[in-house]
């Protein structure tokens, strides 16, 4: 076992080199096609085998692994629930969205609705409950939106808590809940800001809101916002 264990310390430490190095190469979305192409024939398998030998349902807990390694989170080893734990134990659900520059960094953070072929009357209490299990339901972060150019490096975090998306979901007028199975807090990035519009909007509102003695005249005012495509401006 000691063979292992100094095994994976030398790979881990040539990784790390080789990682910092394409990283260095993927300078513009261009480039990093490129080096895809130059060397994604020569990794791909390997890393893929490596990778799903090591960590069960790695499809779905990649992201999670990073952001838990950044913050010193805990990933929920679980399918279902929260993604992560934070270091009080805190649940936490992640959305990670890549988006290119020819697009604007076009991001698309799907939140999962319960079945559209129900009456909203019965869907609302079912995504709510499912909210309050993967958020907490509390003051605390609930959510992490994050944004990824196409070489994965990190361009802009929203952090909102489990209380106000919680409270989002329940103020959504009935004619807001999606025909589909998903909704979606995403958007474009703006070009002179280089940030999202809809969600810079949102953190307005989640702080209009701790202190405000009527929060769902705020909510309503936001959606009709939101439906009039009144949300596009720069903030700052």
């Amino acid at each position: 076992m000691s063979n292992l264990t100094e095994n994976v310390k030398k790979v881990k430490k040539d990784m790390e080199q080789l990682y910092a190095q394409l990283v260095k190469e993927m300078k513009t979305d261009e480039e990093a096609e490129s080096v895809k192409r130059e060397v994604g024939k020569d990794l791909s398998v390997i890393l893929c085998k490596m990778v799903t030998l090591i960590i069960d349902n790695a499809h779905q807990k990649m992201e999670e692994i990073i952001v838990a390694d950044e913050k010193k989170w805990t990933v929920n080893d679980k399918t279902y629930g929260a993604d992560l734990y934070d270091e009080k134990g805190n649940p936490i659900e992640l959305k990670v969205s890549k988006g290119k520059a020819k697009t604007n960094y076009k991001t698309n953070f799907n939140w999962p609705v319960p079945k559209p072929e129900l009456d909203v009357k019965e869907r609302r209490p079912m995504l709510l409950k499912q909210v309050k299990e993967k958020t907490g339901g509390s003051d605390e972060i609930g959510v992490q939106f994050v944004a990824k150019n196409s070489r994965n490096s990190v361009i802009n975090v929203y952090e909102f808590s489990g209380k106000f998306i919680y409270s989002y979901f329940a103020y959504l007028p009935d004619n807001y809940f999606p025909k589909c199975d998903k909704y979606n807090f995403g958007c474009t990035r703006c070009k002179k800001c280089e940030k999202y519009h809809r969600l810079e909007y949102l953190k307005q509102l989640e702080m209009d809101v701790k202190t405000a003695d009527a929060p769902e005249a705020l909510f309503e005012k936001y959606f009709q916002k939101l439906r009039s495509r009144q949300l596009r401006g720069c903030l700052n």
